[in-house]
């Protein structure tokens, strides 16, 4: 069902809603009636195609140019490349048909991946010349922020495309309960993004890199995969529920932003987030940082493998895995997606990890 303005049900004479000045009848109402038979995540997939967002998400427009890039949040030539095995490498993907819904690794060119319309070229080029030109060093306070804003920026364009899907599904569907407390669920989503993003003006524009706290570690030698995500997690990593939006709505999302990448022979693990919110992520010293490496590489690998949509893999990185081991690391991620996380998860040795 659609509606007009008004909110009354569309007649079939009247103009239609997307501004064709052709009548209803003439022109979307058959659509429509074809998109509300079909099943409701090809229905998504349908709406996935139009929401695209594309607009310059840097912190100061001074300088923006019209014209909108596909960024990457992993530098290409710096980190995919070393990834890229016959220019491909292998992220997770939904696959979508008429019966069915499932989450696969699929190879994808390195030009490809990754990338989001989030950026105008000027400020893809300029503001992050300091990680994409020069090695990384972990003491470089400018390059850490860099790496989480990064982080932080997919994150909001992903959520800002959602939001868009939902309001464009709704229009069509506007009784669908499920979309409807989505959009909910994103909208409070971008609320605490945008509190991130005020403190992130004062990082980044005013250089006050104290107001973001980076942990790190370093494995050898370089590991076959990276990632760059902004996280919010409801439990530790011995299963401790966290005080988190999910539970009271008052408190805002203390997002946790993880960067991993190869590089000069290590993997390097940055986990950034805001001053403000150290102690809540006091658990990572005695839980991650001051265990032994085999417990590090698989509760990193268990973060990344639950949470990141933004995971790429080089193929003899996903090789390496038997098809039980496989099918796992799919299954979890899968689940997460589309249930409660469980309290065990993040500590939980699933038998692999992605590190060499």
């Amino acid at each position: 069902m659609v509606y007009n303005k008004n909110m009354q049900k569309l007649g079939r004479n009247e103009k239609c809603y997307c501004g064709s000045d052709k009548k209803y009848k003439k022109c979307c109402m058959n659509k429509n009636d074809n998109f509300n038979k079909k099943p409701i995540h090809i229905q998504i997939l349908n709406a996935m195609e139009e929401a695209n967002i594309e607009e310059c998400l840097y912190l100061d427009k001074t300088n923006c140019t019209e014209k909108i890039i596909k960024a990457h949040s992993l530098q290409n030539n710096k980190i995919l490349n070393k990834l890229s095995e016959n220019d491909k490498v292998l992220m997770r993907s939904p696959k979508m048909s008429e019966n069915n819904f499932e989450i696969k690794m699929e190879p994808i060119t390195r030009s490809s991946a990754t990338t989001f319309t989030g950026f105008c070229s000027f400020h893809d080029n300029k503001v992050f010349e300091p990680i994409e030109n020069s090695k990384y060093n972990p003491n470089s306070l400018e390059q850490n922020a860099l790496f989480a804003f990064r982080a932080l920026a997919k994150e909001w364009h992903a959520k800002l495309r959602a939001q868009k899907l939902c309001k464009q599904f709704l229009s069509k569907n506007p009784n669908n309960e499920l979309m409807n407390c989505n959009l909910i669920g994103i909208e409070l989503a971008l609320e605490d993004i945008q509190k991130h993003i005020d403190i992130f003006k004062q990082i980044l524009l005013e250089k006050k890199y104290n107001l973001l706290k980076t942990q790190y570690i370093y494995f050898e030698p370089e590991s076959l995969f990276a990632v760059s995500c902004g996280v919010s997690i409801p439990y530790d990593f011995e299963g401790k529920k966290l005080d988190h939006i999910s539970y009271n709505l008052d408190l805002p999302s203390k997002f946790l932003f993880v960067t991993i990448f190869p590089e000069e022979n290590k993997t390097h693990v940055l986990l950034s987030y805001l001053k403000k919110d150290e102690d809540f992520y006091s658990f990572l010293k005695p839980q991650l940082l001051d265990v032994d490496q085999n417990t590090q590489k698989q509760r990193i690998t268990n973060l990344v493998a639950l949470n990141s949509e933004n995971l790429v893999l080089a193929p003899s990185c996903w090789d390496k895995f038997d098809n039980n081991q496989k099918n796992t690391f799919l299954k979890i991620f899968n689940e997460n997606l589309t249930s409660e996380e469980k309290p065990e998860t993040l500590g939980t040795n699933y038998g692999f990890t992605l590190f060499n």
